[in-house]
C-alpha cells in the first residue's frame, strides 16, 4: 500500500508539517497554529468556525487551538455585537510579528522546493493538487 496515492500524499503532508513546525523566541507553534495565524492575518475579520473550515478541523478542536494562541498572546477574541456567543479572532501586535516570521519561513521553504523542480514540474504539481482537492470534495466514501 506504500505506493498508493493516498498514503504517498499523506506521508508527504506529514513530512511537510513536521518540517514546518515554527519555533522562534516569540513562539513555539504547531503547523495548525501557524496556519491559523496566517489565515487570521489574511482574512482580518474571521470567526472560529471559519478558521475550522479553512483548517479542515472540527470546530471544538479550533477552540482549544485559539485558546493556546490566546495564552501565548498571539490572538484575542472579540465579541460580535450581533451575537454575544460568537467571537471574531484578531491578531495581537505580537501575533503580527510572528506571522511575518512564518511568512518568511514559508517563502524560503517554497523557494527551496521550487528550485528542485522545473517550472513545468511545479505547474503540473499545482494543477494536480487542485484536481485532487476538487475530486476529494466530490468523493462520498464507503465501500464500492
Amino acid at each position: 500500500m506504500r505506493h498508493t496515492l493516498v498514503f504517498h500524499t499523506t506521508n508527504l503532508g506529514r513530512k511537510l508539517q513536521k518540517l514546518f513546525t515554527f519555533r522562534s523566541p516569540l513562539a513555539a507553534l504547531s503547523y495548525s497554529e501557524s496556519y491559523a495565524l496566517v489565515i487570521i492575518d489574511s482574512l482580518k475579520d474571521i470567526s472560529q468556525s471559519q478558521i475550522a473550515a479553512r483548517l479542515n478541523l472540527d470546530p471544538a478542536s479550533v477552540v482549544s487551538l485559539i485558546d493556546e494562541l490566546e495564552k501565548q498572546k498571539l490572538v484575542k477574541r472579540e465579541e460580535l455585537s450581533s451575537d454575544r456567543r460568537k467571537y471574531k479572532i484578531l491578531l495581537t501586535p505580537k501575533g503580527g510579528r510572528v506571522v511575518g516570521r512564518i511568512k518568511r519561513q514559508t517563502v524560503k521553504m517554497d523557494a527551496f522546493l521550487k528550485e528542485k523542480l522545473s517550472q513545468r514540474e511545479a505547474e503540473n504539481f499545482h494543477l494536480t493538487l487542485d484536481k485532487l482537492n476538487l475530486y476529494l470534495n466530490q468523493w462520498k466514501g464507503g465501500d464500492k
